[in-house]
């Protein structure tokens, strides 16, 4: 079932992850109800609401109820901090998540693709192999469903029988299909937002979606990044949180990789892009590591 109160606050104006994760808290915390909360000045004032969360609040009712039931005809689920079937890796960062699929992806060993959306044949061609390699050992292949690099690593984790993640950068409901629906079947997917239903896509999303990508994998591949831009973002984001990041180093080749030295130099782990293959990936990782087990190779 889903929470139709939860569902209400987060439909509100300018109701992002921070403020419904405060108003969640406190409303369960003093066992209040959320019309009790958007009654009360004083308590927005405390939780620094914004003023047109308030009014927007109470005239969304009829749409979260609409919404509410539009979700669970789908299959949607919204997930809830605090609630056993929300991600452990996520407690911190998120309050709440709407999914579609296959949870359970989320528990296996895990890596995130990164790459810009002008990448040539030969780094797609080198994003198809790595991420066909990983998921016919059994890992979740995770990326943001943009053109380019993230639809070449979902679509080869599928081809090659393993399970994939789309995060997307606007609401559940939003998204327009970019893979075959014949390539999905009932435990190979997960499709996951951080955000309202309806909301549509946003540059600032796509940048947001990142830190998502990143927190659900174990680690992360750079395919291509410009000097800016969002596999940029992603790149540095990976590094600030001080999770591995494989660089692919096409030596000058790949037009769309020109932040790829950089990030190597950064302390990014090179992957020589022209023979470019899993065991190389463990091998690197084994190298700079010393980690004893393959069964660590990159995480």
């Amino acid at each position: 079932m889903i929470n139709e109160t939860a569902l209400q606050i987060l439909l509100a104006n300018k109701i992002g992850q921070i403020n419904f994760g405060k108003i969640w808290r406190y409303m369960n915390g003093n066992n209040l109800t959320a019309e009790e909360i958007f009654q009360d000045n004083d308590i927005l004032k405390a939780l620094k609401i914004p003023e047109e969360s308030v009014s927007s609040f109470f005239s969304c009712r009829e749409s979260a109820y609409k919404i509410a039931e539009r979700l669970q005809r789908g299959g949607v689920r919204l997930l809830l901090k605090g609630k056993k079937d929300f991600p452990e890796q996520l407690k911190d960062s998120y309050s709440f998540l709407f999914t579609y699929g296959n949870l359970s992806l989320l528990n296996k060993r895990s890596c995130g693709f990164t790459g810009s959306r002008k990448s040539t044949k030969e780094a797609l061609r080198v994003t198809a192999k790595l991420a066909g390699e990983m998921a016919a050992v059994g890992m979740t292949v995770i990326s943001g469903y943009a053109e380019g690099v993230d639809v070449t690593a979902h679509r080869a984790a599928l081809e090659n029988s393993g399970g994939t993640v789309f995060v997307l950068a606007e609401g559940i409901f939003k998204y327009k299909p970019k893979i075959s629906r014949d390539l999905l079947i009932d435990n190979n997917f997960l499709f996951v937002s951080q955000f309202s239903p309806v909301q549509t896509w946003a540059k600032y999303q796509a940048m947001a979606r990142n830190n998502l990508i990143i927190d659900l994998s174990d680690s992360m591949v750079l395919i291509a990044a410009g000097k800016e831009g969002g596999s940029y973002d992603a790149a540095e984001k990976t590094l600030k949180k001080n999770k591995k990041l494989f660089v692919l180093d096409f030596m000058g080749k790949e037009p769309a990789a020109e932040a790829n030295e950089y990030f190597i130099k950064k302390g990014g782990l090179p992957v020589k892009a022209e023979t470019a293959k899993l065991k190389d990936i463990i091998e690197e990782s084994k190298v700079r590591y010393i980690q004893p087990t393959i069964e660590e190779y990159i995480f």
